[in-house]
């Protein structure tokens, strides 16, 4: 029901596995918790709410191979944009399989939809040089345009010398 007692812990030098506990809740005790080098998996734990406690950990320390980043059947589990999840899914190859949960972290998409700053969602319109700088201000680990992209007015002239702010744009 709890992780009590892991509250010290910091570093994982592998697999860290949360699976079929049925009344554990949060995972705060693990709010110290910084790296894993290994897989994530979170699956069949009924009553998790929220992957709040896991906030710290550095999303590269997330391993990107074959199951890397696993959100599974966790029924009551609407919480998933958090930090580390967020910097994490912020690289599209990271493998990430995101299915079962309650809505808000039911899939991928609507993990990397709550996530704050990850990618804007409609249209994108950049009609000025300000307005392109402000966007990769504002999206600084956005992959994805999530509609129509427009650089320059509908009409007239632009002031747009560099478009370098959207390098990450895949």
């Amino acid at each position: 029901t709890s992780l009590n007692g892991l509250h010290n812990l910091t570093s994982i030098n592998g697999l860290l596995s949360i699976t079929d506990n049925d009344g554990l809740t949060n995972l705060s005790s693990l709010e110290n918790l910084t790296s894993i080098n290994g897989n994530l998996i979170i699956r069949f734990n009924a009553a998790l709410t929220s992957l709040s406690g896991l906030d710290n950990l550095d999303a590269t320390t997330i391993s990107s191979s074959s199951q890397g980043l696993t959100i599974q059947s966790n029924s009551q589990l609407s919480t998933c944009a958090i930090e580390s999840v967020c910097d994490y899914l912020g690289v599209d190859m990271n493998v990430a399989t995101i299915v079962g949960n309650a809505t808000g972290c039911a899939s991928r998409e609507a993990v990397e939809m709550a996530c704050p700053d990850m990618n804007p969602v409609g249209d994108v319109i950049l009609a000025s040089q300000a307005e392109v700088d402000a966007f990769a201000a504002t999206y600084p680990n956005s992959t994805v345009i999530n509609g129509d992209l427009q650089i320059g007015p509908n009409s007239g002239s632009s002031d747009i010398t560099t478009v370098t702010g959207l390098s990450n744009i895949t």
